[in-house]
């Protein structure tokens, strides 16, 4: 029984997107290789979408902005809150329904996902992003599912950073990235930067390695593909010398990223009102995660 939990563990255990896009395998790489499988063909063509982007924030207001709010002290916030009322409350019919984006995709719809918050540093003018959470799976899931559990807990759940706070909503951007096109490469150069992601297996006589790169990433750091794979193997732990044999031996396999981003003030003029008006007070408590991965997510 123990054997077959840390198999299951390994299975879902989600990765952590660091700073560069890259990705934070499981501890247990040689066993999440024999788990995982590689996603369906048919989920090729899906793509990320604004849809998918707004019910991020709107799984996050409803974590952030529970519908237990304080009444109002005064008569302005309670003409305030009433005059915002309705918005609460279509907001949480949609939540409590089929997901806003499941329009769009197939109901059976399933892929590796990372969602991304960033949060805004300077003015409106000049400003610039800086990571505030990201998280992600390379095992695919269903996304009817999987956007809402890694929406929360990339911004709750990532240890790297604080849990995102209320008033730090107005600031930030949610990207939603789809792994999509899975292919076996021929060899570790069959691929090309800034169009793929790649996945790297080798075995030595010490063990089993694997490692991966988002699409981003070797475009981002000015790599060709010779230094992006050095950097793979050790990126996958391997401290031996980098030799042709190596390079040889190496089992790669190739994706490609479906990407979409939408600021809160994007997210706002889509929905036509912003649900934070309807706030009475601001608060600055952290919203508890409660679903059945929280614990595997991330650690």
């Amino acid at each position: 029984r123990q054997s077959t939990k840390r198999r299951r563990w390994s299975k879902e255990h989600s990765q952590t997107c660091h700073d560069s896009q890259e990705v934070r395998m499981s501890p247990h790489n040689d066993r999440w290789e024999r788990t995982s499988s590689t996603p369906s063909s048919s989920d090729d063509d899906l793509r990320a979408t604004k849809e998918m982007c707004h019910y991020c924030f709107e799984i996050l207001l409803q974590e952030l902005t529970p519908s237990d709010n304080p009444v109002a002290s005064s008569r302005n916030q309670q003409q305030q809150q009433n005059q915002h009322h309705h918005v609460k409350k279509q907001h949480a019919r949609r939540l409590n329904g089929a997901p806003s984006f499941a329009g769009g995709v197939p109901s059976s719809a399933s892929c590796p996902i990372f969602v991304t918050w960033d949060k805004r540093r300077g003015s409106s003018v000049s400003c610039s992003f800086e990571l505030r959470g990201c998280i992600g799976t390379l095992v695919a899931r269903p996304l009817s599912s999987a956007i809402r559990e890694y929406a929360l807990t990339s911004a709750f759940r990532d240890r790297r950073f604080c849990p995102i706070q209320k008033e730090e909503i107005p600031l930030l951007r949610v990207a939603v990235s789809l792994l999509v096109k899975y292919e076996e490469c021929e060899d570790c150069f069959d691929w090309a930067v800034g169009t793929h992601g790649i996945l790297i297996r080798f075995n030595d006589s010490h063990g089993q390695y694997s490692a991966t790169y988002l699409p981003e990433v070797a475009s981002d750091q000015g790599w060709d593909q010779q230094q992006t794979i050095n950097s793979l193997v050790r990126k996958a732990g391997y401290k031996g010398e980098i030799s042709t044999d190596l390079i040889t031996n190496i089992h790669c396999t190739r994706y490609q990223s479906s990407k979409d981003r939408m600021t809160y003030q994007e997210y706002v003029n889509m929905l036509g009102s912003d649900p934070l008006l309807s706030a009475a007070t601001p608060t600055t408590t952290t919203a508890i995660v409660n679903h059945t991965n929280t614990r595997s997510v991330g650690w």
